[in-house]
This record gives structure tokens, C-alpha cells and sequence, in this order.
């Protein structure tokens, strides 16, 4: 059996948190990025070489921030609706694009297993979610948990990513 790369891993996992918060995953690979620039992004004709900018850094932390502060309203629309689910396929393909070709990777591959694995969080987070909102712990609690636990898991994860990584 072979064992996937842990940057793969890394990647994905990052990518995923975008299907719970479209923005997260891009956000922290932004903020990650911003303190290690790539230079093999650098050189890159693709545009993820501009998530290494902080005022990229900051518009992102400032969207994320955001949209963890919308998601708590009644009016917000399900993630698993057509519109907010192609936005997290987007962000999620994004978030490990940009890590694979930091790393001097195909950012199609990273493109695809991100926006697949964004998909698959969205799913997953969303009936989590609805399974454990009701009388004892209402929406407001649980997308606070939810935005506690996603954060604390992502930054685990970028401080878990060597900077060597991205050179």
C-alpha cells in the first residue's frame, strides 16, 4: 500500500476546513505564506503567488472573520446549497493548489483533490451540525464550537508544515 505524502495530507486537510469556512483554508495558507514566502511561487505565472502578500493576508483573516460572524445568522444560506458549495470547491482548490506548487507540485492535482475534499467537509460538517443543534445547544453554540475547533485544527496544521516545505 502506498502512503500518501504527509504535505499531501497537510494540503487536503487544510482544503477541508474550507468546507466548513470557505475562507479558512486560503486564510491561514495566506498567513502561513506571508511569514515564509515560496519563491517557487514567486516565480510562478499563476496568481497564487499573491496569497503571500499580508494585505492578501489581512483581507482574508478580515473575509474569514466575516463569515464566521454570518454564519451564525438565521438568514445565511445552507453550505450545502448550490452557490455557498461551488464557493467552497473554489477556495478548497485553491488552498492546496497554492501548497503543491509551493512545493513545486501540479497545482491541477492540488486544484482537484481540494476542491473534492472541501466538498466532502461541507457534507460532512453540515449534518454534524444539524445532528448536534437542537434543544440543549442551539445554532448560535454549536457554529462557536465548530469555529473554535476548525481554527484550533488548522492552525495545528500550519505550524505542523515546514518551512522548508515551501521554499
Amino acid at each position: 500500500m502506498t502512503k500518501l505524502p504527509d504535505y499531501l495530507i497537510k494540503s487536503v486537510a487544510l482544503a477541508a476546513l474550507s468546507g466548513s469556512r470557505s475562507f479558512l483554508g486560503m486564510s491561514l495558507v495566506s498567513f502561513m505564506l506571508s511569514r515564509n514566502p515560496s519563491k517557487k511561487l514567486q516565480r510562478s505565472h499563476l496568481p497564487f503567488k499573491y496569497l503571500q502578500l499580508p494585505a492578501v493576508t489581512n483581507t482574508l483573516a478580515v473575509l474569514t472573520v466575516g463569515e464566521m460572524a454570518g454564519d451564525k445568522l438565521p438568514f445565511t444560506p445552507n453550505r450545502t446549497d448550490a452557490l455557498p458549495l461551488a464557493g467552497r470547491f473554489v477556495f478548497g482548490a485553491v488552498t492546496t493548489a497554492t501548497l503543491l506548487k509551493a512545493r513545486g507540485g501540479n497545482a491541477v492535482t492540488g486544484m482537484i483533490l481540494g476542491g473534492a475534499c472541501a466538498l466532502t467537509a461541507a457534507f460532512a460538517s453540515f449534518y454534524l451540525r444539524k445532528a448536534i443543534t437542537g434543544p440543549k445547544l442551539n445554532n448560535i453554540a454549536a457554529g462557536l464550537i465548530e469555529d473554535v475547533i476548525l481554527l484550533g485544527i488548522g492552525m495545528t496544521i500550519i505550524s505542523r508544515i515546514d518551512s522548508k516545505e515551501v521554499k
